[in-house]
């Protein structure tokens, strides 16, 4: 396939070998896969030789997971905000005490990570900053990308709605499809646009920010989760859920139960969601329908 010689591909391999990329296996003989001629030899790549991070910075819950070169999930912590309106600097340490985590729980040296890719609920320029000037976007990306910077190989910080797209064109329906739109619905509604298979940022990264929905009314820019915040609050207020029940809300900005977790519960029939530090309960799928 290189059109090199098989001495010449012999020793590359080796030196990939030596270098810790490939792993050689028992030759073609060996393997009983032998023919004619000289057995090939037969190399696979050390899913070992390096891992990558990804952090999903979300405005209630940080989500971090560490994979192999396959692909496959080796460790993930889950750390649930007690609200989403902390500060830039306490933000960014929870974060960091998560990162720690998942890689002492997955064994991994942080030198031994080759990427780390942060998505945040915030437009992103080319470099992974934030937009000056509107706090809840510096809130939810207080400068990942110059802070991991020192740490890490290679450093992603981008959008997570775009984000989202790409992983939507290489799991999902986006399969096959080189330009497409994927919607994010989270505290808020966020897209990620997909042009002849590049992701669209836009001036600032904000080209999916849909914050002009606000005007339309009775739309707005509410997303799931906080949907499922202001309605159990507001049963609660009514006294469609008592105390005694569970529910643990004391203000619109208090843990919430994350919206994936309640929706599937909902569907599957439970009336009562709980989550690590609050709980919601009463919600059920009539009351999620929309």
């Amino acid at each position: 396939a290189t059109g090199l010689t098989r001495t010449t591909v012999i020793a590359l391999c080796d030196e990939l070998v030596r270098l810790g990329w490939l792993v050689e296996l028992a030759d073609a003989r060996a393997a009983g896969e032998y023919t004619k001629g000289r057995p090939a030899r037969r190399y696979e790549l050390n899913a070992s030789a390096g891992y990558v991070l990804g952090v999903d910075a979300s405005a209630r819950a940080i989500v971090a997971s560490v994979s192999d070169l396959r692909g496959r999930e080796v460790s993930r912590e889950t750390h649930r905000l007690t609200r989403s309106g902390i500060s830039e600097e306490t933000r960014s340490k929870e974060v960091d005490a998560v990162v720690v985590r998942v890689l002492e729980s997955a064994h991994v040296a942080r030198e031994h990570v080759l990427c780390l890719v942060v998505g945040v609920p915030a437009p992103t320029d080319s470099a992974g900053n934030a937009p000056r000037g509107q706090g809840y976007w510096q809130r939810m990306n207080p400068g990942y990308a110059p802070h991991f910077a020192p740490l890490f190989r290679y450093v992603i910080v981008a959008n997570d709605a775009i984000l989202g797209a790409i992983g939507e064109g290489r799991y999902g329906e986006g399969q096959g499809v080189s330009s497409y739109v994927t919607f994010l619905l989270r505290e808020g509604i966020g897209a990620g646009f997909m042009v002849d298979g590049r992701p669209i940022r836009g001036f600032h990264g904000a080209a999916g920010e849909l914050w002009m929905l606000g005007l339309i009314r009775g739309v707005g820019v509410r997303g799931i989760e906080l949907m499922i915040a202001q309605c159990a609050i507001g049963n609660y207020d009514m006294n469609v859920i008592d105390s005694e029940r569970g529910l643990t809300l004391a203000a619109a900005n208090e843990g919430v139960a994350d919206a994936s977790e309640v929706v599937t519960d909902a569907n599957e029939g439970v009336d009562r969601v709980t989550t690590q530090g609050s709980a919601l309960t009463g919600l059920h799928s009539s009351e999620l329908t929309a």
